[in-house]
């Protein structure tokens, strides 16, 4: 099941409907969320006191689809005629109200919830953390964002590991005094010129680089204070080892860090955030050197693993004798920690002799909240 994610900025329901119906006629899409970024763009108080927009758009992409579905009409909510609708029987031929029907009636007769959600531009990029955390299904579109404020999107995105961003490009001219036409229902797929729902990070252009650019543009040395984004304040960037075959203990020890995720407090790096077109062995590099904090999670299979052994565990234990990262080593199962040396030196966050998946629980959820409580400890603020 997939989450669609429609990002707010104007509050004519049209696109969202588009995106929405294209969407859930490919996709698996169990729930859309109508998501606006308060303070999107700049600190004009009319932007940053604008609240609720999520929650009206929401209800004007259900009413147009109610009037499409049920009385095959065009709702305006927009300009003069807002609140009234013409009824699409008078201007549609026979066949195009029939592909109304089935268009509309489809996507209103799937199981599909729809909340509203409203954030602020200061805590962007912990959301889209959290989006990208979710799962490889989720679809954020940003049809309605205006291209002033793109910028923001794909950088906030890009850290986060979203990979794509989506948008409903109709490419015929809009009508304003048909504005119905722009609907789905009339935009023939099949039809060079009609639409197309495109990646904006999918060019071969924009793979090939963005990681070169992001990587070496230099980077503020300090930030107004005004600024207040989450993407420059002072946050503890963590590295996170672990075996593939130890994921669920990593789901765990993310569930117990969210609530300082949350906050803007820390910035977690594992390799879910390897996303396509990136080359894995260089995200990692990059990700290990801006760490100040690493949490292993050691198994056998962890000290088993040729690729922590030979890349990721040399760079963090020459860092770690430099004093450039803090380890945290979680036992996470049995195995001979305790016979390598390099990592026996440095205490652990549990007993090395009773692993977590040795424990009940309700006591390994302790250990990891103790790990938790350490990680805050690192930073006063939080």
């Amino acid at each position: 099941m997939s989450r669609l994610y429609l990002f707010v900025d104007t509050e004519r329901p049209d696109q969202y409907v588009n995106s929405a119906v294209y969407c859930a006629a490919r996709y698996d899409i169990s729930e859309v969320v109508f998501l606006h970024i308060k303070g999107l763009g700049g600190s004009s108080k009319a932007i940053l006191t604008t609240a609720g927009v999520s929650e009206r758009v929401c209800a004007s992409v259900m009413s147009l689809l109610e009037a499409l579905t049920q009385r095959a009409a065009y709702r305006y909510f927009n300009g003069k005629q807002a609140g009234t609708e013409v009824p699409l029987a008078l201007v549609c031929s026979p066949d195009q109200l029939v592909q109304l029907q089935v268009t509309y009636e489809s996507y209103m007769a799937r199981a599909i919830t729809h909340r509203s959600e409203e954030t602020t531009y200061e805590r962007l990029a912990s959301r889209l953390l959290l989006i990208a955390k979710e799962d490889d299904k989720s679809i954020v579109d940003v049809t309605s964002i205006r291209k002033r404020y793109l910028a923001d999107l794909i950088m906030a995105s890009l850290a986060a590991g979203i990979n794509e961003l989506w948008t409903f490009d109709a490419l015929r001219p809009i009508d304003f005094d048909r504005p119905w036409r722009g609907l789905i229902h009339e935009l023939d797929p099949g039809q060079p010129g009609s639409y197309e729902y495109v990646n904006i990070l999918g060019t071969a252009i924009f793979r090939e680089l963005s990681t070169t650019v992001l990587r070496v543009t230099p980077q503020r040395t300090q930030t107004p204070p005004e600024v207040g984004s989450s993407l420059a304040q002072h946050h503890t960037r963590i590295f996170v080892s672990y075996s593939k075959k130890d994921r669920s203990w990593l789901d765990r020890l993310q569930v117990h860090l969210r609530p300082l995720e949350h906050r803007g407090a820390i910035d977690i790096w594992d390799d879910t955030r390897v996303g396509p077109g990136m080359e894995r062995r260089k995200e990692i590099e990059n990700a290990l050197s801006l760490a100040s904090v690493a949490i292993l999670l050691i198994s056998a299979d962890f000290l088993a693993s040729e690729s922590i052994h030979n890349r990721e565990l040399p760079q963090l234990l020459e860092k770690a004798r430099q004093g450039g990262t803090r380890l945290f080593n979680l036992i996470v199962g049995p195995c001979l920690y305790m016979r390598v040396e390099e990592l026996a030196r440095y205490q652990t966050v549990n007993d090395a002799a009773h692993p977590l998946d040795t424990l009940p629980t309700h006591e390994a959820e302790s250990v990891l909240l103790r790990l938790a409580q350490l990680v805050a400890s690192l930073q006063p603020a939080v």
